[in-house]
């Protein structure tokens, strides 16, 4: 059974011809043929970027971007790129400024402005003003094209842009202009482009002008009228400032087909055009693409482009351009190569001596695969520096680690297509997406299956999902880890019939996985089934009392832990969407009962996202009809009674969506959503950061349990309160057993040594108010029965340099081994450690000579290797 679902709308290509659209890369294409002008998403003119927030929070985008038709620059000071404007994935003009990191670990940064800024575009000028330590913009088009001129200084904070008003009379308005900054006469160089934005038509009046904007004293602008036969009028080409020729190099471009020409014009004494005759080549005509000035080598190297926009012929070519000779030599770098792409933003990376290629556009669409380098030494080789996105995706299998924050996604439906990938990121301000390749046969192709994560085995497991032919109820657990693998478990029991687009939570008092209704073959569900999780995994089916929900899928559970019950929401019941709430108890005999929440019910949806954190749930999205997609939040609040209301979080919100990924990170209160789809499949990654006064009151930020210990901590939102430790064991009741320490930040932390080896307790926080105590952070975990190899990390952590102390313990004095690694792998500290024997352990690492930095600490012993994040400051 599949749910009906808009069709993806045609991308249109974006280039300078063919009566589709001039510089639109983003003119979408209905059903009807019909197109529509992309800038009527663009910010307005010289607005700033903002992240509006409303009552309740806001969205925010999450790195790392996907674009095209942006312009780049290398800010040698601080060796970065920074990308300003362009398109992003949901085709809107951008006037956003990224900066990438090339040095260490590349990470993506979004760089905040105060007051105005240039108005979103793309087909702009971006120049790296050496002297100032500036950017220099020029250009481009928003709803038309420009001819403004701006800086934005990189050494002071907050940044702010400031638009230049030169003397002289400027040039024309012009988009995909050629420019370079000539450093040794202090200026900015620019050579034609196209003059005029054709929404409905090819371009109008390319050109070939020549113009100086000098940048010392009074900005000024005069054109130039060199020697020489010029140029063609074209747009698209590259521009390469040579410095130690004192010239300005024009390689290829547009000119209504693409270019292979190439022109020198000498910047020294009386400006002259000359052709520049290089043997062995030229490349193949094209326009638009990546171009690195190696200058050390003496050399310029092109990658890519395009070759015909009536055919979408995109290229994947590298060819270098020695300046000496002058001689073109094609490139044949190892390793595996972006995929054929232009409208690139590009830069040279002196330090590593690498070109950087970041976004572009293949074919009808956006490259995901968004940036790589391409090392220029004696061997060329290609490096995919993993900062792209997942595949889109829709009715993916997802689940959350809360205690390592990372977020693993599986499978999914893409365009047709059954996915079988696997990813993984952690969450927070730079999320870093990796593909894994556990160990292990790995589970086939699906979507519509269910993912939990299993606290007490740090593991994932995942149930059931179609791969559009047939249905599975098989069930796989992933350890992660140094070493991931796959497993595919084979429960005792009778197991649930085969199913897709169910839902699935963990109970933490039962220790099992609980599994609610789906799409069977030829009809839909409303059984429930219980996974035990303990010593051998049982299938068990439950058999509820009170009325249980219609069968129904595409609903959406969560587990309300306070009351050890499974909430369940929406769904499609087989005549229409639903917006009812039903509670399943789980202690002693399983109940279904049907709640009535006060105020006014968010619209009835299938495919939306329930996330638990204490007293509160988080709905998020869905669809309220096939096609009608949602981006609203709601709040449920559970206690003292029931009660819905919409959250308000500003004017900036994710592109409406059903069958997403979502996870709560109950530590900060932010909502996390990746994917779904949108008319489309998507790939975008949102945070809602919720404000804390809007949802809970505690959080539990960890629980660890040791020999003859337990270890907890909560984060406290909002202002002090009165805490209380509650415990109990496996169908007991609560019992009070002491107060927590506050450290004056809000982290309340509590010890509890009066623990049974081998025993499993439930944990809880009392918080006192008005109207009594509220209950939030509840945890579940069992106690080791023996000493066993176990590494807690630093204490604390992040630790100050020569205080780093690691607490790790082993179950005897069998050989063991500690290790510190740094983000490059190497080994930066060791020792043997089984001779301390059995027990916790105490160890200051590096003889507290590690400087600042991330670390990775390593604890093996016979086989099996632990792991832990270390963070030393100064």
């Amino acid at each position: 059974m599949r749910r009906a679902r808009v069709s993806a709308p045609t991308i249109g290509v974006a280039i300078f011809a063919l009566g589709i659209s001039f510089v639109v890369a983003s003119l979408a294409v209905a059903a009807t043929g019909t197109s529509r002008n992309p800038f009527t998403a663009a910010r307005q003119p010289n607005a700033p970027l903002t992240h509006a927030t409303g009552t309740d929070g806001g969205w925010q985008k999450l790195p790392p971007p996907e674009g095209d038709q942006g312009a780049a620059a290398y800010d040698a000071a601080r060796g970065r790129l920074l990308v300003f404007g362009g398109q992003d994935e949901d085709r809107m003009v951008t006037n956003a400024l990224w900066s990438l990191s090339l040095s260490g670990t590349p990470a993506w940064t979004l760089l905040e402005t105060t007051g105005l800024a240039p108005s979103a575009r793309l087909g702009h000028v971006l120049l790296y003003d050496t002297r100032r330590d500036r950017l220099v913009l020029f250009g481009g088009a928003d709803d038309m094209s420009r001819n403004d001129v701006w800086v934005l200084p990189l050494g002071t904070l907050p940044l702010q842009w400031t638009e230049l008003t030169p003397t002289g009379t400027p040039p024309g308005r012009r988009v995909f202009a050629q420019a370079v900054y000539d450093s040794l006469a202090d200026r900015l160089v620019l050579f034609g482009g196209a003059d005029s934005l054709v929404i409905d038509g090819g371009p109008l009046d390319f050109r070939n002008d020549l113009w100086a904007l000098s940048l010392s004293g009074t900005p000024a602008w005069s054109e130039i009228t060199p020697a020489g036969t010029p140029p063609s009028p074209r747009a698209g080409g590259s521009a390469v400032y040579d410095r130690a020729r004192q010239r300005l190099l024009l390689l290829q471009g547009y000119d209504g087909s693409t270019l292979a020409d190439c022109f020198t014009l000498s910047l020294d004494g009386s400006p002259t055009w000359a052709p520049l005759g290089a043997s062995g080549g030229p490349p193949p005509a094209r326009c638009l693409s990546a171009v690195a000035n190696d200058a050390p080598d003496d050399r310029v190297v092109i990658f890519g482009g395009l070759v015909d926009p009536a055919t979408n012929d995109f290229l994947d070519d590298a060819w270098s351009l020695d300046l000496a000779g002058p001689a073109w030599t094609e490139l044949s770098p190892t390793g595996d190569a972006p995929s054929a792409r232009a409208f690139t933003a590009s830069v040279y990376d002196p330090p590593q001596d690498r070109l950087v290629v970041y976004g572009g556009q293949s074919g009808m669409e956006l490259v995901t695969d968004a940036v790589w380098s391409l090392s220029l030494g004696a061997e060329p080789a290609w490096a995919n520096l993993q900062l792209g996105r997942p595949p889109a995706r829709m009715a993916q299998a997802s689940a959350y680690d809360p205690v390592h924050q990372v977020l693993v996604v599986h499978g999914g439906e893409s365009s047709g297509a059954t996915l079988d990938d696997l990813w993984s990121t952690p969450l927070g301000a730079s999320p870093q997406w990796s593909p894994l390749t556990p160990a292990g046969t790995p589970p086939s192709a699906r979507y519509g299956h269910s993912a939990i994560y299993d606290p007490l085995r740090d593991r994932f497991l995942f149930f059931g999902g179609q791969d559009g032919t047939i249905r599975m109820n098989d069930v796989w657990a992933l350890t992660l880890g140094l070493s991931p693998a796959w497993e595919q478990l084979l429960p005792a029991g009778t197991p649930p019939a085969e199913r897709s687009f169910h839902t699935a939570v963990y109970d933490p008092v039962g220790d099992q996985m609980v599994v609610f209704g789906g799409s069977l073959d030829g009809s839909l569900a409303n059984d429930v089934w219980a996974l035990s999780l303990a010593e051998t995994p049982t299938w068990t089916q439950l058999s509820p009392a009170g009325t249980p929900p219609a069968s129904r899928w595409l609903h959406c559970a969560a587990m309300d832990l306070a009351a050890d019950r499974m909430i369940v929401f929406g769904g499609d019941a087989g005549g229409g969407n639903d917006n009812g709430v039903w509670a399943l108890t789980l202690s002693g005999t399983p109940t279904w009962m049907q709640l009535s929440p006060l105020g006014t019910p968010p619209v009835a949806r299938a495919g939306a996202s329930l996330l638990s954190s204490s007293a509160h749930l988080i709905l998020f999205g869905g669809e309220a009809a096939p096609g009608d997609n949602l981006n609203d939040a709601w709040l449920l609040t559970l206690y003292p009674s029931p009660a819905w209301r919409p959250l308000d979080a500003g004017p900036t919100l994710p592109t409406a969506r059903t069958q997403a990924t979502a996870a709560l990170d109950v530590a900060t209160f932010d909502l996390y959503v990746f994917g779904g789809n949108a008319e489309q499949t998507l790939n975008d990654l949102w945070v809602y950061h919720v404000n804390r006064t809007t949802g809970v009151l505690a959080s539990l930020v960890s629980a660890r349990a040791e020999p003859g210990r337990v270890d907890l901590a909560w984060q406290l939102s909002g202002g002090a309160a009165r805490a209380t430790v509650y415990r109990r064991a496996p169908g007991g009741g609560w019992v009070a057993i002491g107060e927590p320490l506050a450290d004056g930040t809000g982290l309340l932390a509590f010890v509890d040594h009066d623990v049974v080896a081998g025993a499993r307790y439930g944990y809880r926080l009392g918080l006192a108010g008005e109207s009594g105590q509220t209950f939030a952070g509840e945890v579940w975990v069992v106690v080791p029965s023996e000493t066993r190899l176990a590494l807690r990390g630093l204490t604390p952590n992040p630790a100050p340099a020569g205080a780093a102390l690691v607490t790790f313990s082993l179950p005897d004095a069998s050989p063991a081994r500690l290790d510190v690694l740094d983000v490059a792998g190497r080994r930066v500290f060791g020792r043997e450690v089984g001779s301390l024997g059995g027990g916790e352990h105490v160890l200051r690492l590096g003889g507290g000579s590690l400087p600042a930095g991330l670390y990775l600490v390593r604890l093996t012993r016979g086989g099996r290797a632990l792991t832990a994040k270390a963070v030393i400051v100064n």
